[in-house]
């Protein structure tokens, strides 16, 4: 999920905004019955346990428009992982949200999941 917009005056401040992005995505997974999602000091991202459920990357232009954002494994096949170093990490610190309820987890619901929370942690109105 990628949201773009200017930043307000008072919302220019880049380390705030990953952890609005990151508190967006622990709602989304309270709402697909993920309750436990939290920052990992240190790390970017959210986290389930010791498990990395999603990724953040921001880039912010310096008129201060957001680009890139979130990458949440909702239904990823984590195999691909040990093809990289994810984050710098080890492929076995990667989770998904259908690894963690033991069933698929359909694009939709994802989608609607972060949808009725953007307003909430961003302060927007989506545009799909």
């Amino acid at each position: 999920a990628y949201p773009i917009f200017r930043l307000n005056e008072d919302e220019r401040d880049a380390p705030q905004f990953i952890r609005r992005l990151e508190n967006w995505v622990i709602a989304a997974l309270k709402s697909l019955g993920v309750p436990n999602g939290v920052h990992q000091p240190g790390f970017s991202g959210v986290w389930v346990g010791d498990k990395k459920i999603a990724s953040v990357g921001v880039a912010i232009t310096s008129k201060w428009v957001t680009w890139h954002g979130i990458a949440l494994n909702f239904d990823t096949d984590l195999t691909y992982f040990e093809r990289i170093n994810p984050c710098g990490l080890q492929a076995k610190v990667m989770t998904s949200v259908s690894e963690l309820l033991g069933q698929p987890v359909e694009l939709s619901a994802v989608k609607h999941a972060l949808t009725e929370q953007i307003d909430t942690h961003l302060g927007r109105n989506p545009v799909i």
